[in-house]
């Protein structure tokens, strides 16, 4: 399998205001607020960068400062961003995240209408990006139609499509392209938008892992935060793997690190058995740490 990864999805800034004692909703909170770069596909492609993966971005970005900050840090941590795809009159995505003192996710506000302007037409004017990719990577942030054009540009070359179905809303704009997809790696709550299933025992899981796999999808891993991992591939019965221990700082990002940690088990040759276990490993140190992405030694 060629080693570079083509990445399609969404990148934006994040806002990210960590609140030091416990909530006290409709009034002020004393915490710590920053800015950094964000979005899953955006997330991914730097950490498969981090990793020392041959990656391109492409992603839609306003003509706007934040869409030339996000543009730096791809940059300097090389993530080619040659095919990054500037939108006039629209602005660069936005995450605003509100964390709670145990680093869980209170509340979160995205503005990412500059997905909604992304067509297949601009992701056709980039094509010669997907020539020698191995994986190619789609976030659902896209709509299903620019899905469906990337995943036809990958089959042209050969290359394995990953899919992260984002959020419970975005999941659904994969499910026309099911049978296209070699790998998915829905969450519990996106598992049960994509099936219309109950995922609450073990059980509900894997017949939910099942059907999603009935469907077309080769390779289904669930994450299931702290009860773990839940996986089917081929035509073998559903696997259980537990979560990693770690304390949790932060939980942002955490999804994305285990898709980057899947990608790379592929791109090595490595069953989805090892795929999981290095995905988790992924997750369970972003969860451990302030940041939402992998860094650099030094850093």
């Amino acid at each position: 399998m060629h080693r570079h990864v083509v990445v399609v999805g969404g990148a934006n800034v994040d806002v990210k205001a960590r609140i030091l004692h416990e909530t006290a909703f409709s009034t002020s909170n004393p915490g710590t607020v920053w800015r950094t770069s964000g979005g899953v596909g955006r997330n991914i492609a730097e950490n498969l960068a981090v990793l020392g993966t041959s990656v391109s971005l492409i992603a839609p970005l306003g003509t706007d400062e934040p869409g030339q900050f996000i543009r730096r840090r791809l940059e300097q941590v090389g993530v080619d961003t040659t095919y990054l795809v500037e939108l006039e009159g629209q602005s660069t995505g936005t995450y605003v995240a509100v964390i709670n003192r145990r680093g869980e996710l209170e509340v979160a506000v995205s503005d990412m209408t500059v997905l909604d302007h992304f067509t297949p037409e601009h992701l056709r004017s980039v094509k010669h990006a997907f020539v020698g990719a191995g994986v190619v990577s789609l976030d659902a942030n896209l709509s299903t139609e620019t899905l469906r054009a990337a995943i036809e540009m990958a089959e042209e070359v050969g290359a394995v499509t990953v899919a992260d179905p984002v959020s419970v809303s975005k999941s659904r704009h994969l499910l026309p392209l099911l049978q296209r997809l070699t790998l998915l790696t829905p969450s519990r709550d996106e598992l049960a938008a994509m099936t219309g299933m109950t995922v609450q025992s073990q059980m509900d899981v894997a017949a939910a892992v099942e059907d999603l796999h009935s469907r077309g999808v080769r390779h289904v891993v669930a994450t299931l935060g702290d009860e773990g991992v839940c996986y089917l591939t081929d035509d073998e019965k559903p696997a259980f793997a537990r979560a990693q221990a770690a304390h949790v700082e932060d939980v942002t990002g955490a999804g994305d690190a285990f898709t980057a940690g899947c990608i790379d088990a592929l791109l090595r040759g490595e069953s989805i058995a090892q795929a999981v276990v290095r995905g988790q490993e992924l997750a369970a140190h972003i969860v451990a740490s302030k940041s939402s992405v992998l860094m650099r030694e030094g850093q």
